[in-house]
Formats: C-alpha cells, sequence, structure tokens
C-alpha cells in the first residue's frame, strides 16, 4: 500500500502496449462492494478468498499484461507460486514514513489500524501497523525478482527501471 503499484502499473502498461489490470478493482468489480466493506462486512479471510479467485483466473486464463496486486496477495503461497510462474514478480517498496504520508489521511485502508472502539487511528497507530505489515511480509517480497525503493523515486524513474530489468530478460519485451 502506498509504493505506487497501481500508478506504476498502469504507466507501464501503457508504455509496452499492453492491457493493466488491478486485483483490488477486480475483487470490487465482482463482489460490487468496495474492499473497505469487504474487510468490514465479510472479514479478511473472505477477502483473500476472493483474491486468490481473481489472481488464479488471470494467471489461468490471460497473457501479456501487467498485473499489480494488493500488497498481501504475495504471502498466499499459492498466489506467490501461480504469479511466479505466470511472469516477473516485481515488489515496490518505500519507507514507512513515506507510505505514511502517502495513505495515512485515507480511510480507505482497511489494514491500517483503528483507534478505540473503531475510530480512525491516530497516525502513531497508522505507523505501527506500517511497520507491523512491512515487517511480516518481508520474506515473500524479497522472493521477488525485482524489488524497487520507491521512497525518493519519480513515477517516471521506477517505470524506467522496470523496462531496463524486463528488457534484459529474452521475450519479456517486444
Amino acid at each position: 500500500m502506498g509504493t505506487g503499484k497501481s500508478s506504476v502499473g498502469r504507466r507501464l502498461a501503457r508504455e509496452l502496449g499492453c492491457e493493466f489490470l488491478d486485483t483490488d478493482e477486480l475483487i470490487e468489480d465482482e463482489a460490487r462492494i468496495p474492499i473497505k466493506e469487504i474487510f468490514r462486512d465479510l472479514g479478511e479471510a473472505r477477502f483473500r478468498e476472493l483474491e486468490r479467485e481473481v489472481i488464479k483466473r488471470v494467471t489461468s486464463t490471460m497473457e501479456g499484461l501487467v498485473l499489480s496486486t494488493g500488497g498481501g496477495a504475495i504471502i498466499d503461497g499459492s498466489n506467490r507460486e501461480r504469479l511466479k510462474r505466470w511472469g516477473k514478480v516485481i515488489c515496490l517498496s518505500a519507507s514507512t514514513e513515506k507510505i505514511l504520508g502517502r495513505v495515512g489521511g485515507q480511510d480507505e485502508r482497511p489494514l491500517l489500524s483503528k483507534g478505540a472502539e473503531g475510530a480512525e487511528g491516530s497516525e502513531r497507530d497508522k505507523k505501527q501497523s506500517i511497520d507491523r505489515l512491512l515487517k511480516e511480509r518481508e520474506p515473500f517480497y524479497n522472493e521477488s525478482d525485482l524489488i524497487i525503493d520507491t521512497t525518493a523515486k519519480g513515477l517516471d524513474e521506477v517505470v524506467s527501471e522496470i523496462k531496463a530489468f524486463l528488457g534484459k530478460d529474452k521475450g519479456t519485451q517486444e
């Protein structure tokens, strides 16, 4: 969250002349409710089931596109295996402070900590949630084919790095 996955993915797809899909958008379209409501009303476990179904369908039926997944998708072993077999897995990372600055004021991020009685969490609560998520997910992120820290990089620079990486792999860029 807050590392630029959707912005980078859209730009990369446009520059490569291919389609862009975002698993979170696909989940919302299928569930017909926002992700925040899926978490609130159905729970994280149901969200992860929907995420797994979407990733399975996309990786089984589609090729030649840029797919942006939520930051927790890679934790699921079946998602991780499917994505790695399907294409290159690129992880965008950022510092806790940068992520907090990018998403801290948004209320549609269900995994950011809430304060007492469901009230909006404090900046400290959110920072602790981000730190915890990054620490839990780090071993899985480290399995990526490429990791780019977007903390101090703009969109153009990140897209250029990915294109350079893909250009070194035979057959991945036309």
